[in-house]
């Protein structure tokens, strides 16, 4: 007799809807941590030579075209996707 519990309902339409949004919703936090991540770095390295502000802006910059890059990577990636794994 097949087990009808939690694992085996089919999901909600709310899930359905999580489930599809959720790779698009991770872009946001991927941007902002790479941005962040060589902004931090441009920060400490200005500590280091006392450069200050050039170490962080060119951080933040390379932050936010590497963010930019992998951004649109990722979105063309889902877009190929077929419908039904959307």
């Amino acid at each position: 007799m097949a087990d009808s519990g939690p694992d085996h309902r089919p999901p909600s339409t709310r899930e359905r809807i999580v489930q599809q949004l959720a790779p698009y919703m991770a872009l946001g936090w991927q941007m902002a941590v790479t941005i962040c991540l060589l902004g931090g770095v441009g920060w400490w390295i200005d500590g280091r030579l006392e450069s200050s502000p050039l170490g962080m802006l060119a951080g933040l910059l390379a932050g936010a075209g590497i963010g930019l890059i992998q951004f649109l990577r990722t979105i063309g990636q889902l877009s190929k996707r077929p419908p039904e794994q959307q």
